[in-house]
């Protein structure tokens, strides 16, 4: 129950700065059982989106959860204005990058996200060793999946523990990337050295909303 405490806490905090977008990162599964659907983030998302909707919510969803149907869809039951879930790496190094993912599985998921209607978002860090063809095929899946938002960052080593960064991209490089993705059919690409998951999300979305 402290979990439901802190998530309604921050939306009462979000609401007293009147803050027009809210993003939220599902919860970890030890904190939920195997037999029972989700209901943190759904509750959260109907509860800041009363007594209007003129509030903005993307959830996030983590690496190991959402590969059963009956867990997603009571996310998109929800009703979020995007559901986020990064792709992370290209498909050769999410074994080493992503140890608790499987490339595949996140593309089924938005995949299975997009044939129920739901506006899906997903990332990418660079860097990491990728060539610029696995940076463009792993656009192409998830273009193929019907993601519309993509975002690219430059990847940074958190700790010594993690894996070391192979390069540091250049501008010029990230606003290639950028352009190639809207090439392929992308409502919006952010690209640049310093952009994370979330970046310019209120622009994203209205890309989205206008089509």
């Amino acid at each position: 129950m402290e979990c439901y405490g802190r998530m309604y806490n921050r939306l009462d905090q979000c609401r007293k700065c009147t803050l027009s977008k809210y993003c939220s990162q599902a919860a970890d599964p030890p904190l939920l059982t195997d037999n029972a659907p989700p209901p943190l983030v759904n509750q959260t998302i109907l509860a800041y989106g009363q007594p209007s909707r003129t509030n903005r919510f993307q959830a996030m969803e983590q690496d190991r959860r959402y590969t059963r149907a009956d867990l997603l869809e009571v996310i998109v039951a929800s009703k979020p204005d995007i559901i986020g879930h990064n792709i992370e790496t290209v498909e050769r190094l999410t074994p080493v990058v992503r140890s608790r993912a499987k490339y595949r599985t996140s593309l089924e998921t938005l995949r299975c996200l997009n044939r129920q209607g739901v506006v899906t978002k997903s990332g990418l860090m660079v860097g990491l060793g990728e060539s610029d063809d696995e940076v463009l095929q792993t656009l192409h899946d998830l273009r193929d999946a019907g993601v519309r938002i993509v975002a690219l960052g430059q990847y940074l080593r958190p700790t010594l523990e993690h894996y070391p960064v192979a390069a540091y991209i250049t501008p010029e490089k990230f606003e290639w990337y950028r352009l190639k993705a809207l090439e392929m059919g992308f409502s919006y690409c952010a690209s640049a050295p310093l952009v994370r998951s979330s970046y310019m999300a209120e622009e994203a979305l209205k890309s989205v909303k206008s089509l």
